[in-house]
C-alpha cells in the first residue's frame, strides 16, 4: 500500500511541475528567425474518385406549347351493329290522287271519286272506317304553282272528304297527297 500512496505523490508532483514550466514556456519570446526563400512546389497527385451523385433538384416550369401535329389517318369502320327494334308503323293509308279522282299511287285506299255537285273528293279508306277524330291526316296540294289554293280535309259517312278551293274561294280540282295517321299506341 505504501508504493500506491508513493505513486500518487509522484503523479501529483509530476502534473505540478508541468504546469508550471508550460505556463512559463508559453509566455515567453523567443527572437525571429531568419526568413528562407520558399521551396519549389512538389507535383500534383492524382485525382481521386467521383463523389457519390447529389439528391434530385426542383423540376422546373413547364415549357411553351409546341406546334401541334397533323391528324392521322382515318382507322378502319367497325362491324355494323344489330338491327333495332321496329317502330310502330303509324300509317294507316296514303296516296296521291289525280284532279279527276284516280287513284295515281296509294296504299290501303279502295276508291276515290270526286263528287262534281258538292266539289269534294271522296276517299274510301281499305277496313277503316274513318273520322277525323280518331286519325290524324295530312293533305297537301303536288303542283306548287297553284300555291294560292286552299285544302282541308273532313270525314263524312266514314270515308275521308277532301276540299280545294283556289284563292278566290271557289272549289277546284287538283292534284294532292293525303297521308291517314293512327295516333293511338
Amino acid at each position: 500500500m505504501r508504493y500506491f500512496r508513493l505513486m500518487a505523490i509522484g503523479i501529483v508532483l509530476l502534473i505540478l511541475v508541468g504546469g508550471v514550466l508550460g505556463t512559463a514556456c508559453a509566455s515567453a519570446e523567443g527572437e525571429q528567425g531568419q526568413k528562407v526563400d520558399t521551396g519549389v512546389a512538389g507535383t500534383v497527385g492524382a485525382t481521386g474518385p467521383q463523389g457519390p451523385q447529389g439528391p434530385k433538384g426542383d423540376t422546373g416550369a413547364a415549357g411553351p406549347q409546341g406546334v401541334q401535329g397533323i391528324q392521322g389517318p382515318k382507322g378502319d369502320t367497325g362491324p355494323q351493329g344489330p338491327q333495332g327494334v321496329p317502330g310502330l308503323n303509324m300509317v294507316v293509308a296514303m296516296g296521291t290522287v289525280t284532279p279527276e279522282g284516280n287513284i295515281y299511287s296509294g296504299y290501303n285506299v279502295s276508291s276515290v271519286t270526286f263528287n262534281a255537285s258538292s266539289h269534294y273528293y271522296n276517299i274510301t279508306l281499305t277496313g277503316i272506317n274513318y273520322s277525323f277524330l280518331n286519325y290524324v291526316t295530312l293533305v297537301s296540294l303536288v303542283d306548287s304553282v297553284n300555291s294560292g289554293r286552299t285544302i282541308e280535309s273532313i270525314s263524312g259517312e266514314g270515308k275521308l272528304l277532301v276540299h280545294i278551293y283556289d284563292d278566290a274561294g271557289n272549289p277546284v280540282q287538283d292534284y294532292f297527297h293525303f297521308v291517314v295517321l293512327d295516333a293511338t299506341p
